[in-house]
C-alpha cells in the first residue's frame, strides 16, 4: 500500500527489542505498538505511568535525552526518537519495563530495523508540521545549533543501484530501507558532510522536503 506522507503515520503491528540501557546497564524489553492519531509517540512504565515524549516532559539532556512525568523517568530516547522521525512515524505506544531505552548496537540502525520490522499504516488524520516562526539557537560550551525557517532539500546518502535498473527509492520500499539504513550509518560514523551535492543519475537518491 503506498504511503501517504501528508497523512499520520503508525506501525502496523507490535514489535520488540530486549537489550541492555547503556547507561543504567539494566535489561529492558522495549515494545512499540500502533497508536491513534495526534498521540504522538507516548512511553508507557512498567508502573502505568504514561510519558510523553516532548519537549515539556524533557527532563535531563545531559549525554541523553530523558523524559519524565510523575517522577518517572525513561532515558537515552535520541535513536528511537530519530529513527521514527526519519521513517516518518508519527504515533507509537512504547511500552518500556525498565529506566531506559535499550542500547542495542550504540546507534540507531537497529530501532530504524526495528520500525521496519512493525509495518507501517496511514491514520485518516492529517499532519501538523512545526512552523519555525523565527531562527531558534542553542548553544552549549564551544558547540552550537541553529534552526531557521527555510525551504530546501537535503540529499542524503546515495546507494549504487546500477544493477536495479531504473528504480525510484520513494515508490521502492525495499530501495528507501536501504537508502536510509544507509544514512543511519553514515550519520553514527560522523559522515553527514555527505548528504550535500550533485545527484549522480547512476545512484540512486531519496530527498527529503522540509517545509
Amino acid at each position: 500500500m503506498a504511503v501517504v506522507m501528508d497523512s499520520q503515520q503508525t506501525v502496523r503491528h507490535p514489535a520488540s527489542l530486549d537489550g541492555i540501557g547503556l547507561h543504567s546497564g539494566e535489561t529492558v524489553t522495549m515494545t512499540v505498538s500502533p497508536a491513534a492519531a495526534d498521540t504522538g509517540i507516548l512511553f508507557r512504565a512498567a508502573d502505568g505511568t504514561l510519558i510523553p515524549a516532548n519537549t515539556d516532559h524533557v527532563v535531563d539532556s545531559n549525554s541523553a535525552t530523558t523524559v519524565g512525568a510523575f517522577g518517572v523517568r525513561v532515558r537515552t530516547i535520541e535513536h528511537l526518537m530519530a529513527a521514527a522521525a526519519a521513517l516518518g512515524i508519527d504515533n507509537l505506544m512504547v511500552d518500556i519495563d525498565g529506566p531506559e531505552v535499550p542500547a542495542a548496537d550504540g546507534s540507531a540502525k537497529p530501532f530504524v530495523d526495528l520500525l521496519h520490522s512493525a509495518g507501517r499504516v496511514s491514520l485518516a488524520a492529517p499532519r501538523r508540521p512545526i512552523t519555525i516562526a523565527q531562527p531558534i539557537r542553542v548553544f552549549r560550551r564551544k558547540a552550537s545549533s541553529v534552526v531557521s525557517d527555510h525551504n530546501f532539500n537535503i540529499v542524503e546518502r546515495g546507494i549504487d543501484c546500477t544493477s536495479l535498473g531504473s528504480c525510484n527509492c520513494r515508490r521502492d520500499p525495499d530501495v528507501r530501507r536501504r537508502c536510509v539504513r544507509s544514512v543511519v550509518q553514515e550519520i553514527d560514523q560522523g559522515n553527514s558532510h555527505r548528504f550535500s551535492g550533485t545527484v549522480d543519475p547512476r545512484r540512486c537518491w531519496r530527498q527529503i522536503h522540509l517545509k
